[in-house]
């Protein structure tokens, strides 16, 4: 099975033949495997809820769902926020390597080393304006918790619904 998207038509090739379909169709596929192994097109345009699960992990996935659905806003932003702070403590990383290169060269002036004094100033400043921006992304963090608490109920019936009809 192979689904490509264009700009305004979905088609479908099942069998060896091609189905076009409207925008709006929505395939539900069940299985019994456990992982199922699915090509990169279909990976990429569906969902996957696997149901053999706890009902705590079900909840997760459901909140994460309810959240991309209702506040879109709120997931990118917390996609935003992880990303920089990757960024920031990758960019940390490549000081402290800078510094120990540094200081790998010559053991025996250290105290007169320019590049290494003003490295380690650089660094410094870079390390307190990167620590500051990572506490802000942390409180930013916490908001968007505790906002996405207001949808927890909603998950978590969801899936305690599925397990008492199961």
């Amino acid at each position: 099975m192979l689904i490509s998207p264009t700009k305004k038509d979905i088609s479908i090739r099942f069998d060896s033949k091609v189905h076009k379909c409207l925008s709006s169709f929505k395939l539900f596929i069940t299985t019994p495997l456990e992982r199922p192994h699915l090509s990169v097109d279909l990976q990429n345009l569906s969902i996957i809820i696997n149901f053999q699960i706890t009902v705590e992990s079900l909840h997760q996935q459901l909140l994460t769902m309810i959240i991309g659905t209702e506040r879109k806003e709120l997931e990118e932003r917390f996609m935003e926020n992880s990303r920089e702070a990757f960024e920031h403590t990758k960019a940390l990383r490549e000081i402290e390597n800078a510094i120990l290169e540094l200081l790998k060269q010559d053991t025996k002036q250290l105290l007169s080393d320019d590049v290494l004094i003003r490295t380690l100033n650089e660094s410094r400043t870079t390390e307190q304006l990167i620590a500051s921006k990572l506490k802000v992304i942390e409180n930013t963090t916490i908001a968007i918790k505790k906002t996405c608490d207001v949808y927890s109920s909603a998950a978590r019936r969801a899936s305690l619904m599925y397990f008492v009809i199961i």
